[in-house]
């Protein structure tokens, strides 16, 4: 997976990656037990992806790009506040689609055309 740092937090050292596939974002935390890299807001990183307790977890991350885009965090935000979201507001999930009906209910009790 392929990602862009959009939050370091500089005292701890964990980060916020938004991914390439557009989904949750995912969490590289600071494990003291492991060496890690240390990230800029803004750098473009390759890592592998696990799913921990519905967490998302970048682990053994490599720089690709120092801050290729660092401007993104900032752009984010930007447009967030013009969405009208709160500072600390909780992202929610969108619900689970619903499964499509087959065409042969879908059309039942309906004329040639529909």
């Amino acid at each position: 997976m392929i990602g862009v740092v959009i939050r370091n937090n500089s005292p701890s050292g964990n980060c916020i990656i938004w991914c390439e596939d557009q989904r949750g974002l995912a969490f590289y935390p600071n494990e003291e037990s492991a060496p890690r890299a240390a990230f800029d807001t803004g750098d473009l990183i390759r890592f592998d992806l696990t799913l921990e307790c519905g967490l998302r977890r970048a682990v053994n991350p490599l720089l690709l790009e120092s801050r290729a885009a660092a401007g993104l965090a900032a752009a984010l935000n930007t447009k967030s506040r013009l969405a009208g979201a709160r500072p600390g507001a909780q992202i929610k999930p969108f619900p689970a689609r619903r499964k499509p009906v087959p065409a042969a209910q879908n059309s039942a009790g309906r004329g040639a055309l529909g």
